[in-house]
């Protein structure tokens, strides 16, 4: 493969920054949301309390992702922030199918059980039209796929800004005495490769640890799982494992950029 280009380790802040985007959804979702629980009972919920469940679901979903990529976007999209635009883009997406019946302010509820539709794209399009209007010029989006092109591992790290959906999905419906170890365990594994990613200096250092946190990640996400719904006999182990390989093998296919660019050196290709 081309080699892939050294880079200098990301500064203390900048990796705060990106393992932030890995720590904040599970944290709000599972220590936010239980303080201030989406199904209240009747007469529990008041004025402050469906603020602070706005807040938290504003949060979770728009106010700290988005202002992360726009910074990381106003900066040059330095590695840290890749797993921002991912993570905004499929929670917009997300969102787009999904309702929010127990949310409420000044007790009307927002959008009831209705789904979001394209409302759930507003934010997100909103922070791209502010972007643009700041840097006067869409030539710095394509920053992004320049230097991803150049170093694949920034794709597939910008993948990896997935796996805090892929873990809440994986573990729907699962009772939280179950869940609760695996979240945290993949909060750490997470954060882990995050730091590793983004403070080594080496390339295969880089490599290693993408590798080892997404398969980690993914190896917990498809087995835990199982384990779980296997004493109830409702699973399909040959189907969870197979969507497993698949979902590793999307992370990883930026790989095939690296073998395009070493096919495409001259000493590679075919004497004509």
């Amino acid at each position: 493969m081309q080699a892939i280009p050294s880079e200098r380790p990301s500064t203390w802040i900048e990796t705060l920054a990106g393992v932030i985007i890995f720590i904040q959804f599970p944290l709000i979702y599972y220590i936010g949301f239980s303080l201030f629980p989406v199904a209240s009972g009747p007469g529990v919920s008041n004025g402050l309390q469906d603020l602070a469940k706005v807040i938290l679901f504003l949060s979770l979903w728009f106010l700290i992702p988005l202002p992360g990529f726009a910074i990381g976007w106003l900066r040059g999209f330095p590695r840290w922030v890749y797993p921002y635009v991912v993570f905004s883009i499929l929670s917009s997406l997300y969102l787009m199918v999904a309702s929010t019946p127990g949310i409420a302010l000044l007790g009307c509820q927002v959008f009831g059980r209705e789904m979001w539709g394209i409302r759930a794209c507003m934010p997100g399009l909103l922070m791209v039209a502010i972007v643009l209007a700041l840097t006067r010029s869409s030539r710095s989006l394509l920053v992004f796929f320049e230097k991803g092109w150049n170093d694949w591992t920034r794709f597939v790290y910008a993948l990896f800004g997935m796996m805090p959906l892929v873990n809440f999905i994986s573990f729907d419906e699962i009772r939280d005495s179950y869940e609760m170890p695996f979240q945290i365990g993949l909060i750490v594994l997470m954060s882990l490769t995050a730091v590793a990613y983004l403070r080594s200096t080496s390339p295969t250092g880089r490599v290693l640890s993408l590798i080892a946190g997404v398969g980690l990640c993914v190896l917990i996400d498809t087995i835990a799982p199982i384990l779980y719904w296997m004493e109830s006999g409702g699973v399909n182990v040959a189907a969870a494992l197979i969507e497993g390989v698949i979902l590793m093998l999307i992370v990883f296919l930026p790989a095939l950029i690296g073998l395009y660019h070493h096919f495409n050196q001259p000493e590679n290709r075919a004497a004509p």
